[in-house]
């Protein structure tokens, strides 16, 4: 998590970036009172991801009814990764990894008030539906040597 704190967005990998402009675009829509997936479905067709919307929009439903705090996501033009953003982007992360998954359900039990082992699978099929799209939220960016950027 503390990764992603503060660094420019441009630091994070192709589908790491389209997440947080997911989680981004997914809050402003709500906050606007209009139908998240619907805002959301044209990016994701675009794409290719169309199949990790309903979960992606469950997961964030999920965070959204059920955390302990409220979860503070920027704008979608803030050129930055906020504390909250951190957080939710290494859950993303750490869904694609099998070895780190028993330390994104520790963070999700700590986060959510009910419903961790729910947000847990909808998380692992957005993430796994994003890889096959090629978009695979793996946190930063990393050079043609596999060096992080």
């Amino acid at each position: 998590m503390y990764s992603f704190v503060d660094r420019p967005v441009d630091s994070l990998s192709q589908g790491s970036r389209f997440v947080l402009w997911a989680m981004r675009r997914w809050t402003s829509a709500r906050e606007a009172h209009t139908c998240p997936p619907h805002a959301l479905s044209p990016s994701f067709q675009g794409m290719g991801a169309l199949d990790a919307l309903s979960p992606f929009h469950l997961g964030m439903v999920v965070l959204n009814c059920h955390s302990r705090l409220a979860v503070e996501v920027a704008q979608i033009d803030q050129r930055r990764i906020g504390a909250d953003e951190a957080v939710l982007l290494a859950l993303w992360r750490d869904s694609l990894d099998a070895s780190a998954r028993p330390r994104r359900d520790a963070t999700l039990v700590q986060l959510l008030d009910t419903r961790a082992d729910t947000a847990a699978r909808l998380f692992d099929a957005a993430a796994s539906a994003l890889a096959e799209a090629g978009l695979a939220p793996d946190g930063l960016d990393r050079n043609p040597a596999g060096e992080i950027l």
